[in-house]
């Protein structure tokens, strides 16, 4: 009876042990359930800061596309749409493809275009009332980013090497990666080789395959048009170019992971294309230079520039001292057209400045003869330079009335010269000396105020810095010795 009293005091226990154990775990998951409410907001706001930054980026993205279609469209605003209009110039954009609710919207900055050549893009993307902005420092690829920049590496179908250039020209005029002929069998492009012993110490791009032969140095970034690989990668070599030998059997040194494969550089296809590089009114940061133009590079990165026949104010500041190098990397220098050159040429005037001890004016139908002592002063001569010296010009015999002077000539027997031309005038006549104004006959140049240069000159239009040709002609790449630091007229 006793032990049957102890059972019974015991009832209910067990019952009150699992309720509390409900009770713990029930107040355990409304704290989980409260504390999963409250961080919703802020989970959501997470997620919707990450989408917001990919908007953004995907604003970049279309900019760089619409970019990449037309050269000129940095150039339009929301104060200068496009034709057709983009939403993202004055407005919210969404993103392209499925329902989503990303949007983005950019503007332009062009403060550092005319100097640097960079355009900041400030692109901002929305989702569900969060914003993210990135700004991009965009510049576009030119040929000034290149020590060595070339468009085929095959020599040259005119250089005089192949014995029928006409079909070395329609043979060799593509690229290695587009089936160009190395005479297994057949017709044969004489192929460019980077060797052992070469070092490139500067950016290089080609749009052609690299052929290297050994183990040539490359000291900088390297990019290639050829997207392809000549033997199977490697953990040494992507073989993005084309060796000589079987495969591992030239040991070129490269940067890590070079060659890149890269967009081809299009290179200008004529001299109007290169020219049409300096229209302003088209947006173009080239500089047009006319006639006879001296260029100094400047360790600064900048150049000083003598061009007398360049006068129009569109490019001004391509003319002077401490000139900013045109961001597009182009200087075209063409002809003095023959208007400007009527324009331009000084007046023939028959006369050197008198001395200052000269006789009174004659009369009518006279002349007496008063030339200056054979001293420079008071003549009438163009700059000095010490690169070069005039040729001395031609000496015309003495006309009836003048008096012919030279340097030996003493002082007191030759003095300027008058002839008279009507009553009550007279026209100063030109001393004929060595020193002298323009005589006819003479062989020195007409440019006024000119100054000579003895600097390496580069034809009319050529690319200033690089060493380009017109991408539909192919060109050797067997010259890589630097380019000319001067143009000058294509005459």
């Amino acid at each position: 009876m006793t032990g049957r009293r102890r059972l019974r005091g015991q009832d209910g226990v067990a019952m009150i042990t699992v309720m509390m154990i409900v009770v713990v775990l029930s107040l355990l998951m409304v704290a989980a359930l409260g504390y999963a409410v409250q961080s919703e907001p802020s989970a959501r706001r997470d997620q919707d800061w990450n989408a917001a930054l990919a908007a953004a980026q995907a604003g970049v993205d279309d900019y760089l596309y619409r970019l990449q279609q037309n050269d000129n469209y940095y150039l339009y605003s929301a104060t200068n749409p496009p034709t057709p209009a983009n939403a993202a110039f004055t407005g919210w954009q969404t993103i392209p493809g499925p329902a989503n609710d990303g949007q983005f919207h950019y503007s332009v900055d062009l403060a550092r275009y005319a100097s640097q050549g960079i355009l900041q893009l400030t692109s901002t993307g929305r989702v569900e009332g969060v914003q993210r902005t990135v700004r991009a420092n965009l510049r576009r690829r030119n040929y000034l980013d290149y020590l060595y920049l070339t468009d085929y590496e095959s020599l040259d179908p005119q250089s005089g090497f192949y014995s029928d250039p006409a079909t070395a020209t329609a043979e060799c005029d593509r690229y290695w990666w587009q089936g160009r002929p190395d005479g297994s069998p057949g017709f044969a492009c004489v192929r460019i080789f980077f060797t052992s012993g070469d070092t490139i110490n500067g950016p290089l791009h080609s749009n052609d395959t690299i052929s290297i032969n050994g183990s040539p140095t490359f000291n900088d970034k390297v990019t290639t048009g050829f997207s392809g690989a000549t033997c199977p990668p490697d953990a040494s070599y992507n073989y993005h170019w084309q060796g000589r030998s079987s495969c591992g059997g030239d040991t070129p040194q490269f940067q890590p992971g070079d060659p890149e494969a890269v967009s081809l550089l299009t290179l200008p296809a004529s001299n109007t294309a290169i020219k049409a590089e300096t229209n302003r009114a088209a947006g173009k940061t080239g500089c047009l230079y006319t006639g006879p133009t001296r260029i100094e590079l400047l360790s600064s990165g900048r150049m000083n520039v003598t061009s007398p026949f360049t006068t129009s104010p569109t490019y001004a500041s391509c003319v002077g001292a401490n000139v900013v190098l045109p961001t597009n990397g182009v200087i075209y220098a063409q002809n003095v057209p023959s208007a400007q050159v009527r324009r331009a040429r000084p007046a023939r005037t028959r006369s050197a400045t008198r001395s200052p001890a000269t006789s009174p004016p004659t009369s009518a139908g006279s002349a007496t003869s008063s030339c200056p002592a054979p001293s420079r002063a008071g003549s009438r001569s163009r700059p000095r330079t010490t690169s070069s010296s005039w040729p001395t010009p031609r000496m015309r015999p003495a006309a009836p009335g003048r008096a012919t002077c030279s340097a030996s000539s003493p002082t007191s027997s030759c003095r300027s010269t008058t002839r008279s031309t009507g009553a009550g005038t007279t026209l100063p006549t030109a001393a004929t000396r060595p020193r002298s104004s323009r005589t006819r006959g003479s062989t020195r140049p007409s440019w006024p105020s000119a100054t000579r240069s003895s600097s390496r000159t580069t034809t009319e239009g050529r690319l200033w810095g690089r060493s380009a040709s017109p991408a539909g002609s192919p060109r050797s790449g067997a010259d890589r010795s630097a380019p000319s630091a001067a143009v000058a007229p294509g005459t």
